[in-house]
């Protein structure tokens, strides 16, 4: 089977249809693109907050509403309220059984 990301499908080799599952990635594997572009999700930046050299984000999705966290060269941090567009490779996804609880949403 697969799961269904703004990205594309992610093989979920190992989970039936139903499952519960959740999608993680490192911070620091995102990148962050012009909102304008057609082929990257769309989310705004809700919060900015220094972390040393860098910046720790939280992004909420457009399409959605899924809260992300993204991690930045200090510099390259967008403004609060900021949309833009988010690019992840699926090769850095990695799926997990929920925590929660719940079974997958249709």
């Amino acid at each position: 089977g697969a799961v269904a990301t703004p990205w594309g499908a992610l093989p979920a080799g190992g989970f039936a249809e139903g499952d519960g599952v959740e999608i993680l990635f490192r911070p620091e594997q995102v990148k962050l693109g012009a909102a304008a572009r057609d082929d990257l999700p769309r989310a705004v930046v809700e919060r900015c907050s220094p972390l040393g050299g860098e910046r720790l984000l939280q992004l909420r999705l457009c399409a959605d509403s899924t809260r992300l966290r993204v991690r930045l060269p200090y510099e390259d941090c967008p403004a609060t309220g900021a949309e833009v567009g988010v690019k992840i490779a699926l090769s850095q996804m990695m799926i997990f059984p929920c925590r929660c609880g719940h079974a997958a949403r249709a």
